[in-house]
């Protein structure tokens, strides 16, 4: 039998490769996004797009730096496959999904704050305008797709071929978590969320090979901490058009500058959520984690032991088998004891009609 080992190492190498150039596209991509986002906005003399355009640019320089390399990798690969958002009929379901979660932690971390009397929401106090509410939520969409592109997609599978799944899950989690630690407000509660936030994440693609219903999740989260409650998103500020929030209390309680993913609360409420992921995820994972039976096989041919044909040759052939006898049925000789049924024995036979 060959040995596979001259097979794995070059794949492995290949592999490898793809995913430190992923890397080094990722962080051109971050750069080059936030110069051409400005560059745009001050040529359109539109500021408040600056922040859509940036998420807008981002995203579509990962997915086509990704899938090029993809090729390169392997040959072969479409976009929506190299980046893992494979069309599927649940996707809709998923994202959906998973922007529910996404809202309910939120809530789950609000609540015990808003019981001891450190965050304030208060109805309508500043209202933002519906184009500055729409822009918001589209960046948010582009920018939670991004995140996930950038550290569920390419880059996941390649390291998974290279280093497996654990460690590949704590080497992307480890980079998502120190390039968050440069944000505004960054501390080093908001580093170990971070860390943890990613682990969450990346258990949401384990469950269903795909970013939809991590998407969703993240979705889910900025839109209700930024857009329903006007509160910091990783150290950007965020406009509501329907609650204004405000804080009080120390910062590693509320997340302070940061936002509430730096908030001591965030670290239970991510590791209760992925027994809640867990569960909500298992038709997913059954349809899609697992590969389907296909009935395969071929022709063997095994020579019969030659103990076996020793013995069937000293034996001899069969002998033949004795000649079938038919038996047909006959009329007895001897008259019956019953006059009824001797009558009906001698009466002649009359052969059917013919149709």
């Amino acid at each position: 039998m060959p040995n596979p080992q001259p097979q794995i190492v070059p794949r492995r190498a290949r592999h490898l490769g793809s995913a430190l150039l992923g890397t080094v596209w990722l962080l051109f991509s971050l750069h080059a996004a936030d110069a051409l986002a400005a560059g745009l906005a001050r040529t359109l003399h539109r500021q408040i797009v600056q922040s859509l355009l940036e998420q807008i640019v981002l995203l579509g320089l990962l997915l086509l730096g990704f899938t090029a390399l993809q090729r390169l990798t392997d040959g072969t690969g479409s976009m929506r496959i190299a980046n893992a958002l494979p069309p599927r009929p649940s996707a809709h379901q998923e994202w959906l999904r998973g922007a529910a979660l996404g809202w309910g932690l939120f809530l789950v971390l609000a609540l015990p704050l808003m019981l001891v009397g450190d965050l304030h929401p208060q109805l309508g106090n500043t209202p933002g305008s519906a184009a500055q509410t729409l822009v918001t939520l589209l960046s948010i969409a582009f920018a939670s797709l991004a995140v996930e592109v950038a550290f569920r997609g390419f880059l996941f599978q390649q390291l998974r071929a290279v280093f497996g799944t654990s460690l590949a899950v704590f080497v992307l989690s480890l980079l998502f978590a120190l390039i968050n630690a440069s944000l505004p407000y960054s501390t080093g509660l908001s580093f170990l969320t971070s860390f943890l936030a990613a682990l969450f994440y990346s258990l949401c693609y384990l469950r269903t090979h795909g970013l939809w219903l991590g998407w969703g999740v993240r979705f889910g989260w900025y839109t209700t901490v930024g857009v329903l409650f006007g509160m910091p998103l990783a150290g950007y500020p965020s406009f509501s058009s329907i609650v204004s929030t405000s804080v009080s209390g120390a910062d590693w309680l509320t997340g302070g500058s940061y936002g509430p993913s730096a908030s001591l609360l965030a670290v239970p409420v991510l590791l209760l959520a992925m027994p809640v992921l867990y569960r909500i995820t298992r038709e997913y994972a059954w349809n899609y984690t697992h590969a389907p039976i296909e009935p395969k096989g071929y022709a063997v041919t095994i020579a019969p032991p030659a103990a076996h044909t020793q013995m069937e040759s000293a034996v001899g052939p069969p002998p033949p088998p004795p000649p079938l006898v038919q038996i047909l049925p006959t009329t007895p000789a001897a008259a019956s004891t019953h006059a009824e049924v001797e009558a009906a024995l001698r009466r002649p036979q009359t052969p059917p009609e013919q149709p």
